[in-house]
C-alpha cells in the first residue's frame, strides 16, 4: 500500500499538483517509511515555494541515510531557494564526497 501512495505522489509531483503529493507521500512514509520516499515530499515542497519544508524533509531523508548524495544535492538547491548559500555550499561539499 505504501509503494501505491508513493507512485501516486510521485506522479502528482510531476503534474505539480503539489498539496495532494504531499499529502500520498506523506501517508506513503506514515506506512513505510522506506528512504526512497523521503526525498519525494522535498521535491513537492520546494515545487510549491516551501524551502523550509523541504529542507526539512532532505535532512530527515540525510539522518536515515547520510550516505546518498542525492540527499544534499536536493537540500542544496532549498536552501539556495532560501538565500543560504553557506549551508547549500556545504551541502554541495558533502554530496561531491559521497559521489566518490
Amino acid at each position: 500500500m505504501a509503494t501505491a501512495y508513493a507512485n501516486r505522489g510521485a506522479a502528482r509531483s510531476g503534474k505539480r499538483q503539489h498539496d495532494l503529493a504531499i499529502a500520498d507521500l506523506n501517508q506513503a512514509i506514515r506506512l513505510a517509511p522506506a528512504v526512497a520516499v523521503l526525498r519525494e515530499p522535498g521535491h513537492a515542497y520546494a515545487g510549491r515555494g516551501d524551502a523550509r519544508q523541504a529542507v526539512a524533509d532532505y535532512s530527515a531523508a540525510i539522518q536515515i541515510d547520510p550516505t546518498n548524495a542525492s540527499f544534499y544535492r536536493s537540500r542544496a538547491a532549498a536552501y539556495r531557494l532560501l538565500g543560504d548559500e553557506a549551508s547549500a555550499d556545504d551541502d554541495d561539499q558533502a554530496a561531491r564526497e559521497r559521489s566518490h
